[in-house]
Parts: structure tokens; C-alpha cells; sequence
């Protein structure tokens, strides 16, 4: 288990209850789940928090336990995580799709080439 620093995008987001939250974290390399516990899981940047928010995670990386499932077979046990950038609600895909406009796809092409 060795401390790291990571940041990406929400690729993915489960809540279990109000304390337990798991990430899939994006940096556009690879992918990596984030576990997410206690009062981490209770600020308002947790409970607004949408796919395709950029966030900053603090934590130690350790292999996934026996019988459980995670990208790369690794987790991040989160002790620290900042919300960098929120993303709209309901992610992109809420703003972003085949019947937008093309001015909404112009204003939000930071989003669209992820």
C-alpha cells in the first residue's frame, strides 16, 4: 500500500448508504476504483457529485480483496478527495447527445472530446 495522489474524471459513481461511496476514476490512461468512506461521503460536494466531474483524490492504493472485482485489480482507499470541477447534473450525457444543438455542443466541448 503505497499513498498516492490521483486526479481524473468520474467515470462511474455508486453510493451504498450514506458512508461508502465507490469511484471509477478517469485520467485517460486507465481506469482505477475509489473507495470513498464516512464524513468523505457526507459533504455536499459528495452528495452533488456527478459523472464527469474532474475530482482530486488522496489515498493508499492496495490490491482489490479475494473475491471482489475493480479495474486493474487495484483500489484507492480514499483519507482526502477535493472536487476540482463539477460537471452538469446527471453527467453529460444530460446536456450532450444526438438531438443537442450544435451552439450547446460548441459551449461545452471540453466535455465532448472526453
Amino acid at each position: 500500500g503505497k499513498r498516492v495522489v490521483l486526479c481524473g474524471w468520474v467515470h462511474r459513481l455508486r453510493t451504498q448508504g450514506k458512508a461508502l461511496m465507490f469511484l471509477t476514476l478517469r485520467d485517460g490512461s486507465d481506469f482505477i476504483q475509489c473507495v470513498l468512506h464516512g464524513e468523505m461521503c457526507q459533504t455536499y460536494d459528495a452528495v452533488m457529485l456527478s459523472t464527469e466531474s474532474t475530482v482530486r483524490i488522496y489515498g493508499v492504493v492496495e490490491p482489490v480483496p479475494e473475491g471482489k472485482t475493480a479495474p486493474g485489480g487495484h483500489e484507492l482507499t480514499a483519507d482526502f478527495w477535493e472536487l476540482i470541477g463539477s460537471a452538469p447534473g446527471g453527467g453529460a450525457e444530460a446536456i450532450l447527445n444526438t438531438e443537442s444543438h450544435p451552439d450547446v455542443q460548441l459551449d461545452n466541448r471540453h466535455i465532448m472530446i472526453r
